[in-house]
């Protein structure tokens, strides 16, 4: 199966998802996508499954982004 066809089988939210964990890693100068990256982004995205299941477990946007900062200050410095 080719890359595109995986894709196109993502739903809309992650689709968007994967572009902005991609803005993301970039933002931070991290040459790939981590998964604290998609974390951070599908808690972002409103209205999907991911971000509802995460909103229940207390799992809000600014707690993953003060997360996604920490380790990147941690990195930056090593």
């Amino acid at each position: 199966m080719k890359n595109q066809e995986v894709y196109n089988k993502f739903t809309d939210h992650f689709k968007r998802v994967l572009t902005l964990a991609q803005d993301v890693a970039a933002s931070l100068h991290h040459q790939s996508i981590e998964p604290l990256h998609l974390l951070y982004c599908l808690s972002n995205e409103r209205g999907s499954l991911g971000a509802s299941v995460l909103y229940k477990n207390q799992l809000t946007p600014d707690r993953v982004r003060i997360v996604l900062q920490i380790l990147n200050n941690y990195q930056t410095r090593n």
